[in-house]
């Protein structure tokens, strides 16, 4: 398969081309007349991962935080042994960021909700114009304590911080760096919001808000998008895949 072709497919399916972000979201690097051996997926695109990419010929590269982010920058230092490596070895690098965010199928976000089985699910999260999350209900509703089994299944580790209601029925999940959206959830008289990136400033405010939030780590609350389009990518294309799992502890 050439790089064109899973380029063509990806650009189609997450519809890259009409959300706007700071990403720069699509194919960043590489070669379109390339095969593909085989597909990598992470969340971060790093130095770690091009060389053990390499190392294990995944050549065709997927990751949630690509290299360009609206600014240009020069090529020198740390990013020259970026570039560097994977010129040398023949790599692709393709980022989609609110692409895989905001999708309704196996976006982040739509994959947590599924997860927990929400139901009337609804976009949630306005970000510059755009719903990135969802929003969902439980059938009956749960206890602090049901809750935080099904948090523990869901995330690992996580920080919950329980300042509302003590029986839980709407949910709404944004992955990442969203605590600003946590005003909308006030307002939106959610139960509880999970995002993955706390913020100390908005501590007080979602006391006073009496809102539930839950902090499940910016890294492991996008993993879930990439997990699923590699499925996707493995069973449609008969590709070989694998996630390269690079925490980074936050």
């Amino acid at each position: 398969m050439k790089v064109k072709q899973l380029k063509s497919f990806l650009d189609d399916y997450l519809n890259v081309a009409k959300i706007e972000d700071t990403s720069l979201n699509g194919l960043q690097v590489g070669d379109l007349n390339n095969n593909i051996s085989q597909v990598g997926f992470a969340v971060d695109a790093s130095l770690k991962l091009f060389k053990t990419a390499a190392k294990e010929d995944y050549n065709f590269l997927i990751v949630h935080h690509g290299l360009f982010w609206g600014e240009p920058f020069p090529i020198i230092g740390l990013n020259w042994e970026r570039f560097k490596v994977m010129i040398e070895n023949k790599l692709n690098l393709y980022a989609a960021h609110l692409p895989l965010d905001l999708h309704s199928k196996i976006g982040h976000n739509a994959q947590m909700v599924k997860i927990l089985k929400l139901e009337n699910v609804k976009p949630f999260g306005n970000y510059k114009g755009t719903d990135v999350g969802f929003c969902g209900e439980f059938e009956k509703k749960k206890s602090v304590p049901e809750m935080e089994k099904l948090l523990k299944k869901l995330l690992g580790k996580y920080t919950f911080l329980d300042f509302g209601k003590d029986r839980i029925k709407t949910v709404a999940i944004v992955s990442g760096g969203a605590a600003s959206l946590i005003p909308e959830a006030i307002e939106k008289n959610i139960d509880l919001y999970i995002t993955g990136e706390p913020s100390h400033s908005l501590f007080h405010f979602i006391k006073e808000g009496k809102l539930n939030v839950v902090y499940g780590g910016h890294y492991k609350t996008e993993t879930f998008g990439l997990l699923a389009l590699q499925k996707l990518i493995e069973v449609k294309f008969n590709l070989k895949t694998k996630f390269f799992d690079i925490p980074t502890g936050f």
